[in-house]
Parts: C-alpha cells; sequence; structure tokens
C-alpha cells in the first residue's frame, strides 16, 4: 500500500490529468447529444426546442453556457494540476520557496565572477 500512495500513485498522475482534459469536454458534448435523443429537460432539449422554433437568441445562449461549462471545468482541471505539480515539486526539494536563499545564491555568483560580461560579447 506505501508503494502504490508513494510511488505509483504520483507517477500516474501527468497521465490522470491528460485524460481529464480529454474527456471533460467529450463529456459535456456527449450529454447535450444525449439530451438531444432521449431528454426532455436540460440544455441538449434547449437547444432543440430553440432551433425548431427558429428562436436564435435562446439556441445562442444555451451554446454560450455549455462553451462556458465546458472551459470552466478545463480550467479547474489546470488550476488542480498546476496545484498538484508544484507540491510535487516541493516535497521532492526540486523548488524551494524561500527567496532569501535565491537572493543568497544570486549574491554569491556575482561575487564569484570576475567580470559580468557575456561570453559571447567578445566574438
Amino acid at each position: 500500500m506505501e508503494t502504490y500512495l508513494k510511488l505509483r500513485l504520483p507517477s500516474s498522475l501527468p497521465y490522470l490529468f491528460a485524460a481529464f482534459r480529454i474527456s471533460i469536454p467529450l463529456s459535456v458534448i456527449g450529454a447535450v447529444v444525449g439530451e438531444w435523443f432521449s431528454g426532455d429537460r436540460g440544455l441538449g432539449s434547449v437547444i432543440i426546442v430553440a432551433h425548431s422554433n427558429l428562436d436564435m437568441p435562446t439556441l445562442f445562449s444555451a451554446i454560450l453556457v455549455l462553451a462556458f461549462i465546458g472551459i470552466t471545468l478545463t480550467v479547474i482541471t489546470t488550476y488542480v494540476e498546476r496545484k498538484d505539480a508544484l507540491l510535487a515539486r516541493l516535497d521532492n526539494g526540486v523548488l524551494r520557496p524561500c527567496r532569501a536563499n535565491l537572493q543568497q545564491r544570486h549574491s554569491r555568483r556575482l561575487k564569484n565572477s570576475s567580470c559580468l560580461i557575456s561570453p559571447m560579447a567578445g566574438s
């Protein structure tokens, strides 16, 4: 169980998030198509009724709501994915959030360098 939680699950998360990025828009499309054929409620049936009645403002507003739902779910997935990647890098010690350490390293680098001219400047 420990191997699964500490090794296999974290290594599978990029694949899981890639699957989410693909499946979220397709699930919204699938829900609408399912409502077209068998639903009596929902945005899919609103689109069908508005199309039959030539009610273009209602038709396009339903399409815009569906686009907003798909974009919002994709943005939430991307946010969670980036948050997870940041936490994974913090846990592994790759990323150090302390700004003072970065400033100290930068000042040491400047003190140790003999000149501040780039190597490409002489050629």
